[in-house]
């Protein structure tokens, strides 16, 4: 009988994370200046600690997972938008010192496999002493139907010059 009543609590919770609502949850930056709020309605906005204006940032499927860089100024999405695939997305965010005004910007975004299990994952920040800032991050992909072959590769992508 416990059993049956631990499966059955264990399938309502899958089949409620997967397709049933999404629990507000805020992500704060390192230095906690920003938060990233995944919202209800499946989109991503940010904001500067104290200033009530929100930036949406991006819509998802089903759930995602945000990983701020050390040093407050990028930060990294993976969209889990099917069993099958994980994308990623980084964000650079600029602000206008005179202005007081920000905006978030897309940097980088993982192209999509014309076929299903492809998974991208954040390895990390590389951060160099010229100024430029790049990110590590790795692909995981199956290819062929049966024996399937997996390939992981890791890549280096420039998201960053100067001084940010």
């Amino acid at each position: 009988m416990n059993r049956l009543f631990v499966l059955c609590f264990l399938f309502c919770y899958v089949i409620c994370t997967a397709y049933g609502d999404i629990p507000k949850t805020t992500v704060k930056s390192p230095s906690g200046i920003y938060v990233c709020k995944i919202e209800s309605d499946r989109t991503i906005s940010f904001t500067r600690k104290g200033q009530k204006e929100q930036i949406q940032v991006m819509k998802f499927e089903r759930w995602v997972e945000i990983f701020w860089s050390p040093r407050d100024t990028w930060f990294c999405v993976l969209d889990h938008n099917d069993p099958h695939s994980i994308g990623l997305s980084i964000f650079c965010i600029v602000e206008n010192n005179l202005s007081q005004k920000m905006r978030v910007e897309k940097v980088y975004e993982s192209p999509w496999a014309t076929h299903d299990d492809a998974y991208w994952r954040m390895v990390r920040w590389n951060f160099n002493a010229n100024g430029i800032t790049t990110a590590s991050i790795a692909c995981k992909v199956r290819f062929g139907d049966s024996p399937a072959k997996w390939v992981d590769s890791i890549f280096i992508v420039p998201i960053g010059f100067g001084a940010m």
